[in-house]
């Protein structure tokens, strides 16, 4: 039996997997970024995803906007894919099927930062570009809307 040792990186073909920290990952890009639930800022401390109750001490301001940064560092530095894993939640659920794009009034069970994401303004602002309906949509869109369409055209998807 071979035992791998997780703490150094796994090379193949100049391509390497390493563990690490969104302080970590700041200036450095990988074909594949995998940020999972309890690793990732908001992610839950214990095993069981409890949702915070009015009980717990919410976090300070600071401590959010912190943890949205990393996260938001951690969700860049990807080149081709990425992937979040993120529990089960009926309330995200909804929330993609309604294209909502913000933070919800209640506690949510999987991480804030996957609601405010805006992915379904990506969706829907791709959607327009590949079937040419930018023009015709381009006044009802969010601010997210214009981000994306500002980005997916730059890269001219």
């Amino acid at each position: 039996r071979r035992r791998i040792d997780s703490s150094k990186p796994t090379c193949r073909q100049n391509r390497c997997c390493k563990n690490g920290s969104d302080h970590r990952f700041r200036f450095l890009r990988r074909p594949l970024i995998g940020l999972n639930e309890q690793e990732f800022p908001g992610g839950k401390p214990d095993d069981v995803y409890s949702v915070r109750t009015s009980m717990n001490t919410p976090p300070a301001e600071e401590e959010i906007e912190e943890e949205r940064r990393l996260f938001y560092v951690g969700i860049t530095r990807t080149k081709q894919q990425l992937n979040l894993v993120v529990p089960l939640d009926e309330g995200l659920a909804r929330w993609l099927k309604n294209r909502w794009d913000s933070t919800p009034k209640k506690s949510p069970i999987a991480t804030r930062f996957v609601y405010e994401a805006g992915w379904t303004a990506c969706a829907v602002t791709s959607d327009a570009i590949y079937n040419s309906t930018v023009e015709k949509q381009k006044a009802d869109f969010s601010k997210f809307h214009q981000w994306y369409l500002r980005d997916l055209q730059r890269l001219k998807v």
